[in-house]
């Protein structure tokens, strides 16, 4: 209804743009103009062919370039200047489009001895294999008991949104940003922000009170993004989805709610998502542990694999009780998304496990599921940037060294059995740091049986 009467009353107008048009053309009237006067008086000389014609010209087209050239030095300066206040996202999409390494959208795929060309093919073949990866063993099986080692001092039983934060977080949404499935746009949200900010608060306290999601919220548009090898396999693109909009303001102002509880039980290990703590800080902190040696394992397409069983038992021991309990467990569960290329959607198929990828709490869910996983070391001293994982130890004798690493990577093994998540073995490495000669050979550093074959004189540590 809200999309009719938007179509009804806002008026519209379709504007042509170029797609080759560089940003810092896109974004200038004063070269876009320019270059729309080059072209016609590019035609009025070409059609009337005189000396005069032609001079005139060939001074627009030559302001064109001095303008051009002056817009490109501002837009770069102006990156600068967004790096230097902590956004680097147009910087890498200049650097990518500079590189010639802008994407392509997806070419045929090859499924099993079948190759997909047609976009619904392609689409539903991605949609199949992004749901597969949420796929776990056993997850019907009982919750394991959960006992937390702190639990926050009060319990997040409600939450209740006023008029005025809703307002805001409607006028602060980046208009910039895409939409979802709703095709409710941030920039007319932000328009109207005025007149339906208490329509919308009441439908936000509604759904906090009953503790239900809108199924409307909870649909994904995906779109696949090459990560690396050979683009015609499904599984070298990873999912990029857009939700709604809508549900994004109350997955804000709920994750604010969130956070805030449960920001004092959160292992000081965890660096992730965290505001005032980052790489670097982690990075100091395990030098200043002296770290001799580093297990490195990401946790195998870890937001996927997040069993929504499990995620809840620890929300219930973290104090989220009553209708937010009942909340997180209605934004978890049924949620559908589709595949989307070159504007042809696949099929709605909803996913196993996982926390919602592209949402605003998924990463605070995230580390809440993982919280307890440095209690499983007691030998090392682990540090973790949301599921990049890293123990240390240190000590005069590599073995010692080794023998401690190995119990503590046992007892983090069963942890994440149990809690079904499994380590990316292939992402797995061993670093020894020491001023001496490592003896040889060198004791094997082992995970779940496997022996991690790599070891690595240096490694990049999340970023840094």
């Amino acid at each position: 209804m809200f999309i009719a009467i938007c179509k009804q009353h806002i008026p519209h107008k379709l504007i042509s743009t170029t797609r080759t048009a560089k940003p810092w053309i896109h974004s200038n009237k004063q070269v876009k103009e320019a270059i729309r006067r080059k072209h016609r008086l590019h035609s009025k000389a070409k059609r009337v062919n005189t000396d005069v014609a032609w001079a005139t010209y060939k001074r627009q087209r030559n302001l064109v370039t001095s303008l051009t050239r002056r817009a490109e030095a501002a837009y770069i300066e102006d990156l600068v200047n967004d790096v230097e206040s902590g956004n680097t996202r147009r910087i890498f999409t200049y650097a990518k489009s500079a590189l010639g390494k802008t994407s392509t959208g997806t070419p045929a795929l090859q499924v099993g001895s079948v190759i997909l060309e047609t976009p619904d093919e392609k689409a539903n073949a991605q949609n199949d294999f992004f749901i597969q990866q949420t796929d776990l063993p056993a997850r019907d099986d009982p919750t394991p008991t959960f006992q937390p080692t702190a639990i926050p001092g009060t319990v997040l039983d409600s939450i209740q949104l006023s008029v005025d934060e809703v307002r805001q977080q409607l006028c602060a949404l980046k208009i910039g940003k895409s939409c979802g499935p709703d095709n409710i746009t941030p920039k007319l949200l932000r328009l109207v922000a005025d007149p339906i900010s208490g329509p919308l608060t009441q439908l936000y306290n509604k759904s906090l009170v009953l503790g239900q999601v809108p199924s409307g919220w909870k649909k994904a548009n995906v779109t696949p993004i090459h990560k690396a090898g050979n683009r015609h396999l499904t599984n070298n693109y990873r999912p990029l989805s857009l939700l709604s909009i809508v549900s994004k303001v109350l997955e804000t102002l709920v994750n604010k709610r969130l956070t805030a509880h449960v920001n004092p039980i959160l292992t000081d290990h965890q660096s992730g998502f965290r505001p005032l703590d980052n790489t670097t800080l982690q990075l100091a902190r395990m030098i200043e542990e002296w770290t001799e040696a580093m297990d490195d394992g990401d946790l195998r397409k870890a937001f996927d694999k997040v069993w929504h069983a499990g995620l809840l038992s620890k929300l219930r021991a973290y104090g989220i009780s009553e209708s937010m309990y009942n909340w997180f467990s209605s934004y978890l569960f049924e949620r559908r998304q589709r595949v989307v290329i070159q504007g042809v959607a696949s099929d709605w198929k909803s996913p196993l496990a996982g926390v919602p990828q592209g949402s605003v709490p998924g990463p605070t869910l995230f580390i809440l599921y993982i919280n307890d996983l440095a209690t499983s070391c007691i030998q090392s001293q682990p540090n973790l940037f949301a599921d990049d994982t890293s123990l240390s130890s240190s000590h005069h004798s590599i073995q010692h060294v080794v023998a401690s690493l190995n119990r503590d990577l046992s007892s983090v093994s069963t942890w994440l059995s149990q809690w079904k998540l499994e380590a990316n073995i292939d992402k797995c490495k061993a670093m020894f740091i020491t001023t001496r000669a490592i003896p040889r050979p060198i004791p094997p550093v082992t995970l779940g049986g496997t022996t991690l074959l790599r070891s690595v004189e240096n490694e990049n540590k999340c970023g840094n």
